[in-house]
């Protein structure tokens, strides 16, 4: 699932992920970039956040503005990493991510009928996809878990439902054509090395009137302007970022149509937002006394929520 790419050193070359072309320029780039390191240098910045970065350097496709890593790991390199990366978000408390979630499913039933079928990409151990059981009336429940220790939790959150988990996140053969009513990728989108393919093996598993809930950061906020390459989300994690335009024109190349796009609002401990600005001022500090008081913030993340183009059969 890796069109477009070209061997180059240890890492692999990509064309812009949306459209193909090789008609970019630099945007940002760590120092050094991720590039110019050997992979078992670049193990030790694979997850967690530190005083000196890492990261691939980003490129603007000059054709359709998506912002990409022209290098980027190959896949036996991301099958190593991710075999040992723990669950997400493991610094924020169990609340604040519920909190967090709670706000991703009000904007999903505000644009959806929760019944039918639901796939999730990436759900972790479930806290969005209980959400929907416990709000909806979804009949079938299919879950992408590549992290075969998030499995237990997830189907504990799902006891009583009709669910299929698998930790082939990118492999949805097992799904029916036609059957998914509601999709969701909670930061997923940006992690997906070929994402107009994905999405192009999704669109025949949603039904006509299906509804897919994207979560990914924003690489055009104001957080992102300010702090530059010390932004959190250009990391080894993200072999592209988006901003509203450009995952509109991306979902379009994969056969969806954006219904509309609103800032996502984040909730986080103070301890840990303290710990993030302390590292960005190049030092590492924690802030245990300030766990206690949780803040919700518009951090940079947004929820794209699209439906499949139609075709001439539907």
């Amino acid at each position: 699932m890796q069109s477009g790419l070209i061997s180059n050193r240890s890492y692999l070359g990509r064309s812009c992920p949306a459209c193909g072309t090789n008609n970019a320029g630099r945007s940002i780039m760590s120092t050094p970039p991720a590039e110019s390191e050997p992979f078992e240098t670049l193990r030790k910045y694979w997850y967690g956040f530190f005083k000196d970065k890492r990261f691939f350097a980003y490129d603007r496709c000059k054709t359709c503005g998506m912002l990409y890593c022209a290098q980027y790991f190959s896949e036996a390199q991301l099958t190593d990493l991710y075999a040992s990366m723990p669950a997400n978000m493991e610094e924020v408390s169990p609340g604040s991510l519920a909190r967090t979630q709670a706000g991703y499913f009000d904007q999903l039933q505000r644009n959806a009928a929760l019944r039918g079928q639901f796939l999730e990409i990436g759900p972790d151990t479930g806290l969005f996809a209980e959400l929907c059981l416990r709000n909806g009336t979804f009949q079938k429940f299919w879950m992408f878990e590549p992290n075969a220790g998030a499995h237990a939790e997830l189907r504990r959150r799902l006891s009583g439902a009709d669910v299929e988990i698998s930790t082939a996140h990118l492999d949805l053969s097992i799904v029916p054509e036609g059957a998914v009513t509601v999709a969701a990728m909670i930061h997923v989108l940006d992690h997906i090395v070929d994402p107009v393919q994905f999405l192009r093996e999704l669109r025949p598993k949603m039904a006509p009137a299906g509804i897919i809930l994207i979560v990914t950061h924003d690489e055009s906020s104001l957080l992102a302007r300010i702090l530059r390459a010390k932004w959190p989300a250009y990391c080894l994690q993200h072999p592209h970022l988006f901003n509203p335009e450009s995952i509109r024109r991306l979902l379009a190349s994969g056969g969806f149509e954006v219904t509309s796009t609103v800032k996502s609002v984040n909730h986080f401990p103070l301890s840990f937002l303290a710990k993030q600005a302390a590292l960005v001022l190049g030092a590492r500090a924690e802030f245990p006394a300030l766990a206690r008081w949780e803040i919700p913030l518009r951090l940079g993340n947004f929820i794209t929520v699209a439906k499949p183009q139609l075709s001439v059969s539907d």
